[in-house]
């Protein structure tokens, strides 16, 4: 070899090094003040797009042998913004605050095309990222501004973060921190275990004291994920009984001990018990989520291809079936704050189209894990992502989990990596066995 391309590919490699040290250290800042420090998470994400793309012109186009799973995740991110699209073109009415925050998950396709294309070790820098972000939050939050959602008297929240977002946020951070444990093989188990007990802790406890039971759900079903996974091979269904035994030791106890969890959980299993079919409800925070269900389900009757938009459907706030079971309040609430599930907002914003781009969104990450799992190919990654779609799923459940800028570019950069990440493990597997 000659002396010149020596010290072309000895340049080469020393940019490509540089790169992926750039786009690591990205990615594992991304999280870590995403909930402290307003825009922090978007800044993080815009100059990782940018690099994305930068990545992407300069490879060459046999760089990468694309998966059968790429297109698909491509059309699932493209799915948002063509939802809107259909549903205002159907209506002749355009406006592009409307992409505000779908046009993140378009945003993202770079990310997950140049994690497609570059070696980076998702695993360790997870395994330090995720459970950093609640310990790191607990030790900025006491000098924050007090302001906006900072001033709340009896429930934790940071100046541009509401409590109701801060707590699942910080919920399903804590919970992604166990499945960390096994991420980063060379760290010691001594430090590892600190690690993401120290992250599981710390997100429960900033999450009871935000006062918000969204995602609370999460807890044991995501628990008992990860308990099945560390039961024997070959006999996790001999112990199933078991794992979950232990998850409902620990649910009771968590209940038992905490009285802000018992006090809230009482309360909401009180408003569900006193919720009425047939007759006006009073509101509460659960019978006006289960009331916004079912004023959600007759709106989209109405306009199922279509959609109304975000405000468009006042004129029918006080139509007969929606009046019989709600008050003024519940009717008009979700012109301002939405209808408090993910599902339920889309589809009567965008009609069917709202809803089939939503349930894409959660079920073609899921169905990428899954397979990761199944096949055993990068099951750490892929049981992580499972358990991170998982939460956003039940939180959902309660609330719109990618209304908000910050959190569609949350799931969106999250996603992309993970998504991109199981996919490559997925084609190079694929590749040793037809070798």
């Amino acid at each position: 070899m000659s002396l010149d391309k020596s010290v072309g590919l000895t340049s080469q490699f020393t940019k490509d090094n540089f790169l992926n040290l750039v786009l690591s250290g990205l990615i594992a800042l991304s999280t870590l003040f995403s909930l402290t420090i307003h825009r922090w998470l978007g800044i993080d994400f815009f100059i990782c797009v940018a690099i994305s793309i930068f990545v992407l012109f300069r490879s060459k186009k046999e760089d990468v042998d694309v998966s059968r799973l790429s297109p698909l995740f491509i059309v699932t991110f493209c799915s948002p913004c063509i939802a809107i699209l259909v549903s205002q073109t159907i209506r002749m009415e355009w406006s592009f605050p409307y992409y505000d925050s779908p046009i993140r998950f378009m945003m993202a396709i770079p990310i997950f095309l140049m994690i497609l294309r570059k070696n980076l070790a998702i695993g360790k820098i997870l395994s330090y990222s995720v459970p950093l972000t609640p310990i790191i939050t607990l030790l900025v939050v006491p000098f924050l501004p007090k302001e906006g959602w900072g001033i709340e008297p009896t429930r934790l929240g940071t100046y541009f973060v509401d409590p109701l977002t801060f707590g699942w946020v910080m919920l399903c951070f804590g919970l992604l921190s166990l499945f960390t444990w096994k991420m980063n093989p060379q760290r010691s188990k001594k430090l590892s275990t600190v690690f993401t007990l120290g992250g599981f802790f710390t997100g429960v406890y900033l999450s009871i004291a935000s006062g918000s039971r969204t995602g609370w759900l999460a807890l044991p079903v995501v628990l008992l994920i990860l308990v099945v996974d560390f039961l024997p091979k070959g006999k996790k269904m001999k112990y199933s009984a078991l794992a979950l035994t232990i998850v409902m030791v620990l649910t009771i106890a968590l209940y038992q001990y905490s009285n802000t969890v018992k006090e809230r959980v009482d309360i909401a299993a009180s408003e569900i018990n006193s919720y009425q079919m047939h007759a006006v409800n009073i509101d509460n925070s659960v019978g006006m989520r289960l009331s916004f269900a079912r004023m959600g389900y007759y709106l989209f009757t109405l306009r199922p291809l279509s959609g109304f938009g975000d405000h468009d459907f006042k004129e029918r706030i006080n139509d007969p079936f929606p009046s019989s079971f709600t008050t003024q309040g519940t009717r008009d609430f979700p012109l301002t704050a939405g209808f408090h599930n993910e599902f339920t907002t889309n589809m009567v914003r965008s009609g069917i189209w709202g809803l089939m781009s939503t349930a894409l969104l959660f079920f073609v990450p899921l169905g990428i894990f899954i397979y990761g799992l199944k096949k055993t190919i990068c099951p750490e990654i892929a049981l992580f992502g499972f358990a991170f779609v998982v939460c956003e799923l039940i939180s959902g459940m309660s609330t719109e989990v990618f209304n908000l800028k910050f959190t569609a570019t949350l799931y969106a950069f999250m996603m992309a990596v993970l998504c991109g990440t199981v996919i490559k493990a997925i084609r190079q597997s694929r590749h040793h066995a037809t070798e």
